[in-house]
């Protein structure tokens, strides 16, 4: 039996006080993304939040 692999994309967002030149901190990122995760599992807008996926391949073959 054949298995894939789908490739989705989350957005999220990250407030500051900083403007573009200054660099954002990882640790900010993380909670940035944990903070998506948790808003996407609490309110059930998965589907929503990811779509449909941006590619699939198949294992096997490497096949697109």
């Amino acid at each position: 039996m054949s298995r894939y692999n789908h490739l989705y994309s989350i957005a999220f967002s990250v407030d500051t006080n900083r403007s573009v030149e200054d660099p954002i901190d990882d640790y900010e990122i993380i909670a940035a993304i944990l903070a998506r995760l948790k808003d996407v599992i609490y309110n059930g807008e998965i589907g929503e939040a990811i779509g449909l996926p941006l590619e699939t391949i198949d294992n096997e073959s490497n096949v697109i």
